[in-house]
């Protein structure tokens, strides 16, 4: 599973709040795109290919 690193602090489904500096890997897959366009996260580590 990829990881990423927040940018900008943010609250995501379900109830979750992360902030600037945290590391995360349940981000929701469909906003994953769009929030690495806008700067909002970058990648640390990337997941295994199925």
């Amino acid at each position: 599973m990829a990881k990423y690193r927040i940018l900008t602090g943010m609250d995501y489904p379900p109830d979750k709040r992360v902030e600037a500096g945290d590391i995360v890997d349940d981000l929701p897959a469909k906003s994953v795109g769009w929030l690495l366009e806008q700067g909002c996260i970058e990648l640390v580590e990337a997941g295994e290919k199925a």
